[in-house]
């Protein structure tokens, strides 16, 4: 598929969804978990502090996004959907936030945004689904600030849920995975962010637990993802490899 019909079906999708998509963030044991966890992580490994400025790179309709705003971070989220982008705006105006703010952006190019911007970046279930990541992760490289922290993460192709158990759920996950979600090994992963430019890279490979989980199975999943998150060796089968850089 080339890149420009790949880019179409995610933004068709998204900008069908904008107001429904990863509702489970705020309505499900398994998503408000998995959300905090990502969120906790995002800081720990990075050093975030309340203030710094935060780019979301590839936000969807915000869930990342304004958790950070109400942290107290100043966060700007970019997306390749106008109508996530318009339902970011809606929530934020909803929750009263002044300290994020939002625009269309297309990761591989984001022309609008100046050099050297911001103190860090988190991209999170965006890189996989574009198609050229070597640029995404030179456009992300070129708008941090020198000493700036990034943290993003890319779907583990070792891990059991791609390799096995994916092919049975098509229908609980979004609908365009099929054709456009691409999976990555740790070394792959690695490498994006290290031939951006980025330097002092640090890889944690995790999450045993999909958001989606039923609340019927969230504290077993909550339990197993725990242990199994933990133990050497087992951990670089989770799901989800984050790799943070600095520039």
């Amino acid at each position: 598929m080339d890149a420009q019909t790949r880019k179409k079906i995610i933004v068709e999708y998204y900008d069908t969804f904008a107001q429904k998509y990863g509702e489970e963030y705020k309505t499900t044991i398994a998503g408000r978990y998995f959300l905090k966890k990502k969120i906790r992580l995002a800081i720990q490994m990075c050093n975030f502090k309340p203030g710094d400025y935060i780019l979301d790179a590839g936000c969807a309709n915000g869930f990342f996004s304004l958790a950070l705003a109400q942290k107290g971070f100043k966060v700007l989220g970019v997306d390749i959907s106008k109508e996530n982008i318009e339902e970011c705006k809606r929530r934020a105006k909803a929750l009263g936030l002044k300290n994020a703010e939002f625009m269309v952006a297309d990761l591989e190019n984001l022309e609008k945004i100046k050099d050297n911007q911001f103190e860090g970046i988190i991209s999170f279930a965006a890189l996989r689904y574009v198609p050229d990541v070597k640029k995404a992760a030179k456009e992300i490289y070129r708008v941090a600030k020198p000493g700036g922290r990034i943290i993003v993460d890319f779907p583990n192709k070792y891990s059991p849920w791609f390799l096995i158990f994916q092919r049975f759920a098509w229908k609980y996950i979004l609908p365009q995975d099929k054709e456009c979600d691409i999976h990555y090994t740790i070394r792959e992963s690695k490498r994006f962010v290290q031939d951006a430019g980025f330097r002092e890279i640090k890889v944690k490979v995790d999450f045993w637990i999909a958001r989606t989980t039923s609340d019927t199975l969230a504290y077993p999943f909550i339990a197993l993802d725990q242990v199994m998150s933990s133990l050497p060796l087992v951990n670089k089968l989770g799901g989800a490899i984050l790799i943070k850089g600095t520039k």
